[in-house]
């Protein structure tokens, strides 16, 4: 039980942590001219991996609650 709420937190922080990835790179893109796209390219794949990551964990946390009850 504490493993799967361990591991639907981590989800979540990893998640939140995409987002604000994907806020901060939107809100600099904005204001600021990025010369370099491989930065926007970089930061983008790294925030798909955080929310892909999180999404397992996450969603991994209520399949074994489903089979369990």
């Amino acid at each position: 039980m504490v493993e799967q709420e361990m591991k639907r937190e981590m989800g979540k922080w990893l998640m939140d942590v995409s987002k604000y990835m994907f806020t901060a790179l939107l809100i600099s893109t904005i204001f600021a001219d990025m010369e370099e796209p491989i930065i926007i390219y970089c930061a983008v794949f790294a925030a798909f991996i955080l929310l892909f990551w999180g999404w397992v964990l996450y969603g991994s946390s209520f399949d074994k609650n489903k089979k369990k009850g």
